[in-house]
């Protein structure tokens, strides 16, 4: 859900030096129940608690954007952008449509002839967030999860690095056949990597049971992984 960024409401003349005075952007924030919603800003979540800390949340608010207004001010969105309607999933993309003029807020006391229209904002598919790693490799596993599927998807950019993964079970121990040095690297961006691993073409051998997922990261933002059913599997019967 995107929250309004009002920026210094005034009906006084704006300094040539404050010309974010009176503007709106659109920031982030969100709920897993509908109650409690966090913030999203530059580095991360604002949880409740946090706040309550003793911040520069001027500077916190101003580097929170997610939709900003125009850059220039003959652009038609310069002064105010507003949701148009929730986001929509088309494809592999997400679309925010946005409404938007070139006018503040205070249209009354900063006259200015009207300018407005609706735009289009587009993001990759889960692409809210990423785990970034640089030229230094780095490692993320995840908590213990029961491997629904017989595919496992990868959305994310490896493009100039490189990506792996491999199963380990509940004691942390790598499972054979699932090792990284088995994997297949991911060297590519899509939004939908099918991994693979030398003696495993799938993942069917993981199917419904305990694992961990490690994943080895260089140069590369990891956006999201979903087990997935491409396959059938067929078991043999007996009388």
């Amino acid at each position: 859900m995107r929250k309004v960024g009002y920026n210094y409401e005034t009906i006084s003349p704006i300094p040539a030096d404050k010309q974010l005075w009176d503007r709106v952007n659109n920031q982030l924030v969100f709920s897993r129940n509908g109650v409690t919603w966090q913030r999203v800003v530059k580095n991360g979540v604002i949880s409740p608690r946090e706040l309550k800390d003793d911040r520069d949340w001027k500077r916190e608010a101003e580097q929170a954007t997610f939709l900003p207004y125009g850059t220039t001010d003959d652009a038609w969105d310069w002064g105010q952008v507003y949701p148009h309607h929730p986001p929509l999933v088309v494809g592999d993309e997400i679309r925010f449509y946005y409404g938007g003029t070139r006018n503040r807020h205070w249209l009354n006391y900063h006259p200015e002839p009207i300018n407005s229209g609706v735009g289009l904002a587009t993001l990759r598919l889960d692409g809210f967030v990423s785990v970034n790693a640089g030229t230094d490799a780095g490692t993320l596993t995840t908590k213990p999860l029961v491997f629904f599927g017989d595919t496992l998807e990868i959305n994310a950019n490896a493009e100039g690095g490189s990506l792996t993964v491999e199963a380990l079970d509940t004691d942390g121990k790598v499972i054979e056949g699932f090792g990284a040095a088995e994997c297949t690297p991911i060297i590519t961006d899509s939004v939908r990597h099918v991994m693979k691993w030398k003696d495993n073409a799938d993942c069917h051998l993981l199917q419904a049971r305990p694992i961990k997922l490690r994943f080895h990261l260089k140069n590369t933002k990891l956006y999201a992984f979903e087990p997935r059913i491409l396959h059938n599997h067929y078991l043999q019967s007996y009388d």
